[in-house]
């Protein structure tokens, strides 16, 4: 069984992206783990860098993540940082979100959905708690 990890990385409590993703139905071939180190798919939905400290926090956290994970897992980041374009990365922050696939939060729960099951046409939904506190 293949297995997924949803989690984040900033210190936002609770999002509607991380619930609505939970509480999918994955079927028979996929399922979900506690651990990021075993998980075949990566979803990070709650990327805070509301100030410096969260900045600091968040880049080690994906670090790590990236040292730890499962050879050949496919990472996923979405939420403030993947709204990247209001940040001006430069060296090794940039560095490690090149390792991410960057999601909108608003696109999150299809794009995750169309990777579990190839020719998904996605559904309207709305993300009330998008992750925009700045």
């Amino acid at each position: 069984m293949k297995k997924i990890f949803i989690g984040g990385s900033g210190t936002c409590g609770v999002h509607d992206e991380k619930n609505m993703l939970r509480h999918i139905n994955y079927g028979s071939v996929w399922g979900l783990t506690d651990d990021y180190k075993e998980a075949d798919l990566i979803i990070l939905t709650d990327s805070c860098v509301g100030s410096q400290n969260t900045i600091n926090v968040t880049f080690k956290y994906l670090d790590e993540l990236l040292q730890s994970k499962k050879e050949n897992a496919k990472i996923i980041l979405s939420g403030c940082l993947a709204n990247g374009f209001k940040y001006n990365l430069k060296g090794k922050m940039k560095e490690t979100l090149d390792n991410f696939e960057i999601i909108k939060s608003q696109d999150i729960v299809n794009y995750v959905l169309k990777q579990i099951y190839p020719g998904f046409q996605g559904f309207e939904y709305n993300v009330s708690h998008t992750i925009y506190y700045h």
